[in-house]
């Protein structure tokens, strides 16, 4: 744990379809006392400032940050829709630092149920949102027909 950044509890940590024996090696490496010659962030400076300030001060290790690798990547072979850009439009209209990321479906999976209730508490915060799920991210759903239309009419 990096002093003054908010501590990663176990349940964040992307153990899903490993073994116990795969989930314990995976924990001792995490817990190594080794300290790095340097961390390489797949982030830009700026978004992330003040954690990469805390490690650079905690670690006294270079931390070398580069544009996100997804840029470089070409696009998923699972992806069957073309990349909508609309949504950049609709973020410039908004307020500065008012809009909610939500991803789903990177490393983690869940039930309609759970996704049910992220889309309620989104829609309910009354803030603006994009919310990316992945196909197949949800159990049992090819897309998001596991919302109710009352939900949907009210995001």
């Amino acid at each position: 744990m990096v002093p003054g950044l908010h501590p990663l509890g176990y349940k964040d940590i992307p153990f899903i379809g490993l073994t116990t024996q795969q989930s314990m090696k995976l924990t001792t490496l995490f817990s190594s006392k080794t300290l790095p010659v340097a961390f390489i962030w797949n982030t830009i400076e700026f978004i992330e400032q003040s954690a990469l300030t805390q490690i650079r001060h905690r670690y006294q290790v270079p931390v070398f940050t580069i544009d996100p690798l997804h840029k470089t990547s070409p696009t998923p072979s699972d992806s069957f829709l073309e990349e909508d850009t609309n949504c950049i439009s609709w973020i410039d209209k908004q307020s500065l630092k008012s809009v909610i990321y939500a991803k789903v479906g990177s490393l983690a999976t869940m039930d309609a149920k759970v996704a049910t209730e992220m889309a309620w508490g989104l829609a309910k915060s009354n803030q603006p949102f994009i919310w990316v799920v992945r196909s197949g991210s949800v159990h049992g759903c090819d897309w998001i027909e596991f919302l109710l239309e009352d939900l949907v009419s009210e995001m």
